[in-house]
């Protein structure tokens, strides 16, 4: 019966995200290897420096990409004329590299105040990458969007699996060979992130889609413009949302303490099986909603949802179960001081399927992007200052759960809107509630069993395996049959297009 209902399931477009999810399992795996090298072999002086420079990294790519990934996708998908559609993109990929190419002057130019701000004189030596970094980061995530437009996702998966292994081998030999040398740790990122871009520009020159300078048409600008500056403003302030805690706490501490809450505030990708989906899925919703098809689009994204949370939520409750020994196993001890932060962006990794901007973008309902942005960074921010002075770093971090989780209601609510449906439309309430309870109780018995190991002195490596283990797998057991039912019901919304 089971076998029968997965070759159902296998047997369809979701092969694509199925491939893409193997993929990112071993390259999630490398990257954890990637930064436990790090961690351990840097010290936590040279980490707050990396930290740093990667943070400014971050916040100027997402001040220059400027709506660009969404507006790749956008006219790609709207444009049916193949000289238009390249007219387009070249456009946009113009622009690009003028908006970089001002940022990268600008930040060289802020080298002193950067220097004081972090108190940080080592990151004089580094800060010309965080010029060079953003835009080659951002012609990468263009560029991938547009690769899975003409059917390449499967290529994205390769290359993630392959770039990550040469990362992990760079990093190490700078580590171990070359005395944890951070300008040649930052070269060989530069280096490889160059390498992707020309490849992918390759390829799809070679599909038919051509970003030539001299196709710019600098006529479309305003339409470009007008769909890209209100989606711009989203994911400088998404962005700006997302980072304002360290920036915050940089302000306040010291480059050690910035290393340590950097760490614990990472991004673990709990949510990949939903990427995984939504890589594939984001043209399929963009056309549906251009075709005014919105009882598709709203049954694709319902599936979509609760393959999300439930996913999401197997993954970061069994890391919640296990929290100081997984902890230690990513970053090593000297990062334990950091547990409170991590387990409350654990929260914030599960809270954040609930704010896909998948549907507001391709409803082209940037305006609503541009205010719902607007209004969490403010609370973001008033809330990051105020809970710093009443708890200290963990402040910054209980301020990014509660802005998280208000901003995601409020996307949901406004995406069901778009598609024309109310908030409950979106959810089965009663499984939803269910699984809420199944979770919790599990949450419960997982982490009395691990505190219970604890006390027997069992190393942390097996309390980790065991813990995380049997809420993953109980959890597993519980909803596998409804996970297979969503990747049924999303293969037959798809062959519907």
């Amino acid at each position: 019966m089971l076998k029968h209902r997965l070759s159902r399931v296998l047997n369809g477009p979701s092969v694509d995200s199925f491939l893409l999810l193997f993929v990112r399992v071993i390259t999630l795996f490398l990257g954890i290897i990637t930064t436990r090298v790090l961690s351990q072999e840097l010290s936590v002086a040279d980490y707050g420096t990396y930290s740093e420079i990667t943070l400014l990294i971050t916040t100027l790519s997402s001040l220059t990409i400027f709506g660009m990934t969404d507006a790749c996708n956008y006219f790609y998908c709207q444009q049916q004329d193949t000289e238009d559609r390249n007219e387009y993109i070249s456009t946009i990929f113009s622009l690009q590299y003028i908006i970089s190419a001002v940022s990268g002057i600008l930040i060289l130019s802020c080298t002193v105040p950067l220097t004081r701000y972090f108190n940080n004189e080592d990151i004089k030596k580094l800060i010309v990458f965080a010029a060079l970094q953003p835009l080659l980061q951002n012609l990468i995530n263009m560029l991938q969007v547009l690769f899975i437009s003409i059917g390449k996702a499967k290529a994205i998966a390769v290359r993630n699996f392959l770039v990550s292994a040469f990362r992990l081998g760079a990093f190490s030999a700078i580590c171990y060979c070359f005395n944890n040398n951070l300008q040649l740790i930052f070269l060989s990122t530069l280096i490889l992130d160059l390498a992707q871009a020309v490849y992918f520009g390759v390829i799809l020159h070679k599909n038919g889609c051509r970003i030539l300078l001299k196709k710019t048409n600098f006529g479309l600008l305003r339409h470009i413009l007008s769909y890209c500056a209100p989606m711009a403003v989203f994911v400088i302030t998404n962005s700006l949302c997302r980072d304002l805690d360290k920036y915050v706490v940089a302000a306040f501490t010291d480059t050690e303490t910035l290393a340590i809450f950097s760490n614990a505030a990472k991004t673990l990708p709990f949510d990949m099986v939903a990427i995984s989906f939504v890589t594939v899925l984001i043209p399929y919703i963009t056309r549906y909603v251009a075709a005014e098809q919105f009882e598709n689009a709203r049954r694709l994204h319902r599936n979509f949802l609760e393959l999300a949370y439930v996913s999401t939520i197997m993954l970061a409750g069994a890391a919640l179960a296990a929290a100081p020994q997984l902890l230690e196993f990513l970053y090593t001890e000297k990062y334990k001081s950091g547990l409170p932060v991590f387990v409350l962006y654990l929260l914030v990794d599960i809270l954040r399927f609930t704010n896909i901007t998948l549907v507001l973008s391709a409803c082209g309902k940037t305006k609503e992007l541009f205010y719902i942005a607007i209004g969490t960074l403010s609370a973001n921010l008033i809330l990051n200052i105020l809970l710093f002075h009443l708890l200290g770093i963990v402040g910054p971090a209980l301020a990014t759960v509660i802005v998280t989780l208000a901003s995601g209601v409020l996307m949901l609510w406004r995406s069901a809107k778009a598609l024309h449906c109310r908030l409950n439309d979106l959810f089965d309430v009663r499984f939803l509630l269910l699984f809420a309870i199944e979770a919790l109780i599990c949450l419960g018995g997982a982490t009395l069993l691990r505190l219970w190991l604890q006390s027997q002195n069992v190393p942390y490596f097996a309390i980790l395996l065991i813990t995380g283990g049997a809420y993953g797998g109980i959890m597993l057991l519980l909803n596998l049959k409804r996970l297979l039912g969503n990747i049924r019901k999303i293969n037959q919304n798809k062959l519907a297009l």
